[in-house]
């Protein structure tokens, strides 16, 4: 599966833009899952399952093979998660500072 992800990768740096919706489609429902979980609304973990995919699209390149795209993606998974956790934490304090 790595080896066939390498590929993937490889062509998707290249031009082949299309063939991310591999990784869409593979690990989209786990992410999900993982985000839901984590910020207990289905929308708002709809909204961000959409911003890591762009988030990972975005920095493909930086992908080091060292590990597995289920380890990267994953963890980008969470730490956008728990910045979307921050900042609704920060926003209700700053509400209820004005209050």
């Amino acid at each position: 599966m790595q080896n066939e992800e390498s590929h993937i990768i490889a062509s998707i740096l290249s031009g082949r833009t299309e063939q991310f919706s591999y990784f869409l489609d593979t690990y989209g429902p786990q992410v999900f899952h993982l985000i839901v979980r984590m910020v207990g609304s289905p929308e708002d973990a709809e909204e961000l399952t959409q911003d890591c995919f762009m988030k990972a699209f975005t920095h493909l390149s930086s992908f080091q093979e060292n590990s597995s795209f289920s380890t990267w993606i994953y963890r980008i998974a969470y730490n956008t998660a728990t910045s979307a956790l921050r900042k609704k934490e920060h926003e209700l304090l700053s509400f209820d500072n004005r209050m």
